[in-house]
């Protein structure tokens, strides 16, 4: 047992919903990073938030409490502590099925796989995105072994893409405490926990929601700006020869490109997408990044990238909401500029910006959300 959680939080074993939340909040109130800047207070911050995490959760909190009993029991008896999961592991729900006798009549024929061979099958189904399959095989090796921790990543990065973030740190901490060697786990779940996007609602949430209303204003007013530099702007072709964008002028890429880069900054700073590293790689460490991968496309054209990963999330029933987010905020700026081409003192054609102006944008948000990512501290 790592800690013990009720002396973290300085309440009884008995003590009710009402005031595990009290003394949690106590704590934070004190020793939130926002509130103090030593080690010690961040230390004890992580500590209380670990045990608010189980204790909070009246199901955690009954096998915590099942758990600690056990060890009880056993080092009363002087018998050595059995191998048990720590204090916010799952209860294993179904015991280890049995390996059939050979010959055994009902079983001729069947698939019998083994927990190993279905983690494998597991890390390769989530690799290559098939998401709603990987769900489905990572809750039934859990079924039956519930100490796998590869499993509780998947999952978790799955209900990180959906934004389930509590669920999602939740699966961040089953898979840390089964796999403690492995930094990734811990790391994502600190993630959450730190950001503050995964902790119960203290006074840090009001913080959260004056900084992404600050990032909308400043994204607005960003936007513009760079429509309307284009449609005061009076500026030469740059390739009148070419018949798709023959009345772009280098203003409107630049604008298109810079829209991009703030939007993707923007969006990223106010929390509205997730962190860029981790779409880009999964908890398996292994680089998976439809984002990434539609750049080839939108650099051709970018609506056939949007209508590409519509197609393939829709086929997969599994999106990613940072991944939607992030596409609409690129299309917003490609229809804003593409208004402001109207009327403009360079006659632009409208319709070129809005079929081809999506190529410069992506790009720029890609860069965008890279760069505000960069100086997230975690």
């Amino acid at each position: 047992m790592q800690q013990d959680h009720y002396r973290v939080l300085g309440v009884a074993r008995n003590a009710t919903p009402n005031d595990i939340k009290s003394a949690y909040r106590k704590l934070v109130l004190v020793h939130h990073p926002d509130k103090s800047a030593s080690k010690e207070s961040a230390d004890i911050f992580h500590r209380a938030t670990s045990a608010y995490e189980v204790l909070g959760d009246p199901e955690r909190r009954r096998h915590y409490d099942t758990v600690v009993s056990g060890e009880k029991r056993r080092t009363a008896q002087g018998q050595r502590p059995a191998t048990q999961p720590s204090s916010t592991a799952r209860p294993q729900t179904q015991t280890q099925p049995q390996p059939q006798k050979a010959g055994n009549p009902g079983t001729a024929g069947m698939k019998v796989t083994t927990v190993p061979a279905d983690i494998t099958r597991l890390t390769l189904l989530f690799t290559r995105g098939s998401y709603v399959e990987s769900e489905k095989l990572a809750r039934d090796i859990l079924n039956r072994d519930s100490r796998q921790p590869i499993p509780y990543a998947v999952l978790g990065d799955l209900a990180r893409a959906k934004g389930h973030l509590d669920e999602a740190a939740k699966m961040y901490a089953y898979a840390a405490q089964m796999d403690p060697r492995n930094p990734i786990y811990q790391q994502r779940h600190e993630e959450l926990v730190k950001t503050g996007r995964a902790e119960p609602k203290t006074g840090r949430a009001a913080v959260r929601e004056d900084r992404a209303i600050l990032s909308v204003m400043v994204g607005a007013l960003l936007l513009v700006s760079t429509a309307l530099y284009v449609w005061i702007a009076s500026e030469p072709a740059i390739a009148p020869g070419i018949s798709l964008i023959s009345t772009w002028t280098l203003g409107l890429v630049v604008m298109l490109f810079l829209g991009g880069v703030s939007v993707g900054a923007v969006m990223c700073a106010g929390n509205f997408l997730d962190r860029f590293s981790v779409s880009s790689t999964n908890s398996l460490g292994r680089v998976s990044s439809p984002i990434l991968a539609l750049t080839s496309v939108a650099i051709v054209n970018f609506w056939a990238a949007v209508a590409l990963y519509a197609g393939i999330s829709v086929a997969q029933r599994s999106f990613n909401v940072s991944h939607l987010r992030f596409l609409g905020g690129i299309g917003l700026v490609v229809v804003i500029l593409t208004l402001s081409c109207l009327g403009s003192a360079t006659r632009f054609l409208p319709m070129q910006t809005l079929l081809w102006g999506g190529n410069i944008a992506y790009l720029g948000g890609i860069c965008g959300w890279m760069i505000a990512d960069s100086f997230k501290r975690v």
